[in-house]
């Protein structure tokens, strides 16, 4: 046996295989909800389960074996993750290989060598007494290979499972053997118990002696070589080493990940190998702008994923086998993992509620990490708000205005609703000793929901019981998304807006302030005046508060002026005299008169224009019922206040979401709503 330093290639050990429990209170939160093999053991539980449904799994009943080479390549799928990469979807390998095909392809491997032996020795094959054996050997292989009998001879003690243990299988061994050439060595792959659990097989390298640069071992064993690859039949060393090079190669076509979310429909985090396909059959940039990352529009195939809801709603879809979907990738500017780890947690605390609980926020449906970069993959949306208020008008793309009127109001009532969600997290306690949210501070201001939210024993020893509270940070029309698709949270199939890019977001317990980071770039327009205070690292919630009335009131100007012009209006409006920003209009909804140089929010007072623009809307629009006149009311006096420690502040947002509804019902519009009646009024204050 040679003596191979163990010197592991980069990024190999990210290979192990590791399925999360529970997460417990003590343990890195991340790491808890980590999967580090490429979701192989997901899938074959997915596989499992699917089996009573789809027994056969589409088989070509005129397929032989004499073909597999032929039926493997052409049934090899382009990635657009990289020019030149292709891989095999996860639901070939049940669909092309069974016992029945292995058995005629390793007999007539051993019928040709055997022929050829017998050529040798001027024998006849017609009276080989010899043939009987072969079969029964083929089945014997065959069926070890597809994992239903334990192989008669093991190299190694990692061949023997005990009776709970699933049983070892070979078919991606086998198919990657018959790709490059290789089948009949399958036999030294069974005996010594390298199966398809074992992949990826890493790179060691060899020390500086050897004739070869590196060597295949098990992510597991890295000090054990393997004698598989090194079989008489592989004789020659560098013909050894061009055999070893192409396996492993070839490995990575049949291990394109396997995305899916836990029973609870909670997102999974994946750490992958730089080698490993991204099985994205297409991807596109998307022109939707995030301050913290860029995005993509991609569609992953449908073997590789199990995102089998609708992804907007709460009903069913077809199976995964047998449609593909369209999701949006956002790739992270940051590489660091404390702001994945930030917006990830958030993310996933979210999510576990909004599909069930909460129509208005995005759903994370996993996240993944290779090449030192960080990934989100969520429900692919038409457009942001902003470019929802430029493409679409009031007058022409609804039925009629009041149906336009009837979804504006369901919508605002959604999204407040769905940032009192976001305000209030105190049921999620287990991330508190988790390492996802900051530490003990005093806050500046604590907002009504973090208030009211329910408090919640701690783990451990500690007697506290604390509430976590978090901040989205960057609330603004290009943050809220517009799904088409008629699902719930919709009012007549006008579709869905979604509260998302929580990039800024930041989760601190009860009696913590909140430190704010680097804003996106286009978060000025929308920030209140206490964001430029010299104490703006002490932030409360109530700064969503500010910018969820800027939207509504952008809302409002678009359905009052009946499209992009009114909300262009409108932002006239809140110029300064002269916009002296070179051709860039940065009309904010608070202004500084006489002290444009201070720094101290006290100073501010609501932008004229937006006075203006209120009250010409409520005396003179005539689209402006008296509904709206109350909700640009409830706008002008609950959510763009100017805090100044005086005592006057912001409404919560489940404030907010509970004076929509009650205006909703003083004008009879609740029942014409989608969804019942408790769904719509939020908990608290």
């Amino acid at each position: 046996m040679e003596a191979v330093a163990s010197t592991m290639e980069p990024d190999a050990r990210k290979d192990t295989p590791h399925i999360p429990g529970p997460s417990s209170a003590g343990g890195d939160y991340l790491a808890a909800v980590t999967i580090t093999d490429l979701g192989q053991d997901l899938w074959r539980r997915r596989l499992i389960d699917a089996e009573s449904g789809h027994p056969n799994h589409d088989r070509n009943a005129t397929f032989t074996s004499i073909d597999l080479e032929r039926a493997l390549d052409e049934k090899l799928v382009d990635s657009t993750y990289r020019r030149g990469l292709v891989f095999l979807p996860n639901g070939e390998i049940p669909r092309l290989l069974d016992e029945t095909v292995i058995q005629t392809k390793l007999t007539s491997l051993r019928q040709r060598s055997l022929s050829g032996f017998m050529q040798t020795v001027n024998l006849s094959t017609k009276t080989s007494p010899v043939e009987p054996a072969i079969n029964r050997d083929a089945l014997r292989l065959a069926r070890t290979i597809c994992g239903a009998d334990e192989p008669q001879t093991a190299k190694d003690s990692k061949a023997s499972s005990s009776p709970t243990t699933p049983k070892k299988s070979y078919f991606k061994i086998f198919a990657i053997l018959v790709l490059i050439g290789w089948p009949t060595q399958i036999q030294h792959f069974v005996e010594e118990g390298v199966c398809d659990a074992d992949l990826p097989l890493v790179r060691v390298k060899t020390p500086h002696m050897s004739l070869t640069p590196w060597e295949l071992r098990r992510k597991e064993a890295l000090d054990t070589p393997l004698q598989c690859f090194k079989t008489d039949s592989l004789s020659g060393l560098w013909r050894r080493h061009v055999t070893v090079r192409s396996f492993e190669s070839t490995q990575w076509q049949f291990l394109a990940p396997f995305f899916c979310q836990d029973d609870k429909e909670r997102p999974y985090h994946f750490e992958l190998p730089k080698r490993a396909i991204l099985p994205f059959t297409s991807s596109k940039r998307l022109p939707l702008t995030s301050g913290f990352g860029i995005v993509f529009k991609v569609e992953i195939h449908p073997d590789h994923h199990r995102f089998c809801h609708d992804l907007e709603g709460d009903q069913h879809v077809q199976a995964p086998h047998q449609v593909g979907r369209v999701f949006a990738v956002k790739q992270l500017h940051s590489k660091e993992k404390e702001d994945f780890q930030r917006e990830f947690t958030a993310l996933r605390l979210l999510s576990s509620h909004s599909r069930r609980q909460e129509h208005h926020l995005i759903s994370l449906l996993a996240s993944y990490e290779q090449r030192g970069y960080y990934h989100f993959i969520f429900p692919c949306a038409d457009s942001n708000l902003c470019d929802y208020w430029k493409n679409k008008e009031p007058e022409r793309d609804f039925p009629n205005c009041e149906t336009a009127g009837l979804w504006l109001i369901d919508q605002c009532h959604g999204l407040a609703r769905g940032l009192a969600t976001i305000h209030r997290l105190g049921s999620f306690s287990p991330i508190l000793h988790s390492g996802g949210v900051t530490g003990h501070q005093t806050t500046l201001h604590e907002s009504k929901a973090l208030k009211n939210a329910p408090t919640v024993p701690t783990g451990g020893t500690d007697p506290e019981t604390r509430t976590i509270c978090c901040r989205h940070g960057d609330i603004k029309p290009h943050n809220i998304l517009w799904f088409p698709d008629p699902v719930r949270g919709s009012t007549l199939g006008m579709g869905a807006l979604k509260i998302t890019d929580f990039g800024t977001a930041e989760l601190l317990e009860k009696d913590g302030m909140f430190k704010s980071r680097n804003k996106a770039p286009t978060s000025f327009m929308y920030e209140p005046p206490e964001a430029i205070s010299p104490r703006s690292d002490v932030l409360c919630n109530s700064y969503d508060i500010w910018g969820l009335g800027c939207v509504f009131l952008e809302f409002m100007a678009w359905y009052l002026g009946n499209g992009w012009g009114g909300v262009e209006k409108f932002l006239d409006k809140r110029l300064p005299a002269g916009n002296p920003s070179y051709g860039v209009k940065i009309a904010t909804f608070f202004s500084k008169p006489g002290v444009a140089d201070s720094e101290d929010s006290r100073t501010a007072v609501v932008n004229p224009g937006v006075h203006k623009f209120i009250e010409h809307s409520i005396e003179s629009n005539s689209k402006c019922t008296h509904f709206f006149k109350k909700f640009l009311e409830m706008v002008r006096d609950d959510m763009l206040v100017i805090e100044n420690g005086g005592g006057v502040g912001r409404k919560s947002a489940a404030s907010i979401a509970a004076r929509i509804f009650e205006l909703e019902k003083e004008a009879g519009l609740e029942k014409q709503r989608d969804c019942p009646v408790s769904e719509l009024v939020p908990d608290g204050n």
